[in-house]
């Protein structure tokens, strides 16, 4: 496959008045959403943006949004999303770092290199006579800040076919279909973030953007969440959880070294946990499953993927997700990989059957009696020794 259709196109053609997105209880339809798309795209050519420019936007959680991401991708720009966390000046200072041409904001305008359009300004109706719904699946389309676990910040360059073919494995892995919610529980500017808009859409379902995990949940019918071990324990601990989680049909925990307590106590709590393994750099998620109670289980390796642990322990991935590499200027990007396509990613792990487990980053390591021993392996051995034990009375 070289190409695909934008998943709006396909969605407002096949199913116009069923639900894209959800939020704040105003539902947007596929339809809707497609003309939003159309009018952005229009607005942005005739400001002269089109193929390989890039383009930063604050990449606050709304529709608009949404649409402006979907508008960059027909137009063969790369979109460049902004963390909401980081001040105005220093997002612009970062979008000058990596040559981009303008930028979307929805607040204050300052003065920069940077031609700086509000939100507001693209969304006017505009006829839209191109037919550029194909995306082809080669082409960049999306730079992501990343520092992996350590480091210092870069970008990863994402393509059409990494975000598509990272979707269709989580779909492949997880039910989800027309009629079913996903919650946008993680920020647009992470590629997990980019990913459940993508893997929503291309399945006809509804991303749902709100708030509070649990209310929201609650007040719009989530189906699907994705949350981190932190994310996680908190709700865990909320009395609103009992009424909520027959809601759910799925709860994907990654982000993180996921700890067996956490585990356990998920599944005691009755909740459809699925616990997986990702990174940036290959477009999110790698490994995906229903876990044993063990630190670290991280499911099974997900179509279009392939994974390896080489002699050290660490672990080692390729495949259609795998990113461009990490750009460094205009003219040249970097893709550190193996003389066989595979890419390191500082990740200590081990294969029980085919489950992935995490033991966390190779950098962290303490060398003892010639051994090599992971923090992780000791918080472990902590938990088990303080865990209540059960006593067999005779």
């Amino acid at each position: 496959m070289t190409s695909i259709i934008c998943p709006i196109r396909s969605g407002a053609i096949e199913t116009p008045n069923a639900t894209a997105i959800v939020a704040n209880g105003t539902l947007i339809s596929y339809h809707q959403l497609n003309e939003w798309v159309g009018w952005i795209g229009a607005n942005l050519v005739q400001r002269g943006i089109g193929d390989g420019d890039r383009i930063g936007f604050v990449a606050t959680p709304t529709p608009e949004i949404i649409a402006l991401y979907f508008a960059l991708l027909r137009l063969g720009a790369v979109a460049v999303p902004c963390s909401t966390r980081d001040p105005l000046p220093a997002m612009i200072q970062e979008l000058e770092r990596v040559g981009a041409t303008a930028m979307v904001t929805q607040g204050i305008i300052l003065e920069s290199t940077l031609s700086l359009w509000e939100m507001a300004s693209l969304m006017i109706p505009r006829v839209d006579e191109r037919d550029d719904a194909v995306l082809a699946c080669d082409h960049p389309c999306t730079l992501v800040r990343t520092s992996g676990s350590h480091g210092t910040p870069k970008f990863a360059l994402i393509s059409v076919g990494n975000l598509y073919f990272s979707a269709l494995g989580v779909i492949d892995r997880v039910t989800f279909e027309a009629g079913d919610r996903w919650l946008l529980s993680v920020p647009l500017y992470h590629v997990s973030g980019i990913g459940i808009a993508m893997r929503s859409l291309i399945a006809g379902g509804t991303i749902v953007i709100g708030e509070s995990i649990l209310e929201t949940s609650f007040q719009l019918s989530v189906t699907h969440i994705s949350v981190v071990p932190t994310q996680l324990q908190r709700l865990l601990e909320d009395p609103l959880l009992p009424s909520v989680a027959p809601i759910w049909k799925c709860v994907v925990l990654s982000g993180a070294e996921i700890p067996a307590p956490l585990i356990r106590r998920s599944l005691d709590a009755g909740l459809p946990l699925m616990t997986g393994y990702g990174l940036t750099e290959m477009t999110a998620t790698v490994s995906l499953g229903v876990p044993s109670i063990q630190a670290g289980d991280s499911g099974a390796r997900l179509p279009f993927r392939e994974l390896k642990i080489d002699g050290t322990g660490e672990i080692l991935v390729r495949g259609k997700s795998l990113f461009l590499g990490y750009w460094m200027n205009s003219d040249f990007v970097s893709l550190p990989v193996t003389h066989d396509g595979w890419f390191r990613t500082g990740d200590i792990g081990r294969m029980d059957g085919d489950h992935l487990i995490v033991v966390g980053r190779r950098d962290d390591l303490i060398i003892s009696g010639g051994e090599n021993i992971h923090p992780v392996e000791i918080e472990t051995a902590i938990h088990a020794e303080l865990s209540p034990r059960r006593v067999l009375v005779r």
